[in-house]
């Protein structure tokens, strides 16, 4: 693999979320540091401030801590409950409320939630989990439209969604947990994440690209030359480990160009910031080796 530096021009790092026992890490150049140790699901950049999901469970409250000019602030939303993902659009904060089947808006400036759209279902009925803008759309990824909390186990396998948030339409389907979708030179990229794949669907022709892995994939960002996919260890008992990676393609070729290995077990998400935003507090823990 190439010698590859994660900034390529200098001017862009990476963050990453890791739940289950892992944090908030940070990527520049060729090393990577813990900005947090704490569980981290969804994540966003928006407006010149990063906003940081904490992992929280159906029995318990949404923590978030945003990031800006150097200073961080500490929210609570308790009507939030096992938040997977964040996005920030037209001055709200779109959260993906998955233990409850819903979707919060929240206002950017001052923290206030506008509105709460629930989907058919009871609980955690179809694992609403990602959030992208698509023709100047929110849209969102699901496991499927099941009726009883938890009904999509064991039945995920082509089920997967992505549907308009507005509209309810469905634009993509046949997938298998799907995660993570993003508009990458006008193509759709989505985790297809039981399959350990990440699809990539030209949204004018429907012709689509499968690009295979080793273990479950979610969480995807690019950069200029770059398209980053995560991939999590398995949670079979016997394969577990406590390395994730973060693989780069070749923005063009889709070829794997290098990887990064992370010491925690999982990534969520990933997504780019500029270099020079400041993130605080800081740590100086090592979170990543790279293999070239």
């Amino acid at each position: 693999m190439t010698d590859l530096r994660i900034a390529e021009s200098g001017n862009t790092d990476l963050i990453i979320s890791c739940p289950n026992e892992g944090g908030l890490v940070r990527v520049h150049d060729d090393s990577s540091t813990f900005i947090d140790r704490t569980n981290t699901t969804g994540i966003c950049f928006y407006e010149g401030r990063v906003y940081q999901c904490l992992q929280n469970t159906i029995d318990t409250p949404l923590e978030m801590i945003v990031y800006g000019e150097g200073q961080s602030e500490r929210l609570v939303f308790p009507e939030i409950r096992d938040a997977h993902d964040i996005i920030g659009l037209d001055g709200k904060l779109f959260v993906v409320s998955t233990g409850t089947n819903e979707i919060f808006e929240i206002s950017a400036d001052r923290f206030e939630i506008l509105n709460r759209v629930r989907m058919k279902g009871k609980g955690d009925a179809w694992h609403l989990n990602c959030l992208e803008i698509y023709r100047n759309r929110l849209i969102v990824s699901a496991f499927g439209r099941f009726r009883r909390h938890r009904g999509y186990k064991n039945k995920t396998r082509g089920a997967g969604i992505i549907f308009d948030y507005e509209s309810g339409e469905v634009l993509f389907k046949g997938f298998s947990q799907p995660h993570s979708p993003r508009i990458i030179d006008g193509a759709l990229f989505v985790c297809n994440s039981e399959e350990k794949t990440v699809r990539r669907i030209d949204t004018a022709t429907g012709e689509m690209t499968i690009i295979e892995f080793e273990n479950y994939t979610r969480g995807i960002a690019e950069t200029d030359n770059v398209v980053y996919v995560g991939i999590s260890s398995s949670r079979n008992i016997e394969q577990h480990t406590r390395e994730s990676k973060v693989v780069a393609l070749d923005r063009k070729t889709l070829e794997r160009i290098d990887e990064i290995t992370l010491d925690c077990a999982e990534i969520y998400n990933i997504c780019a910031v500029p270099a020079s935003l400041e993130l605080c507090p800081l740590q100086t823990e090592t979170a990543a080796s790279f293999t070239s």
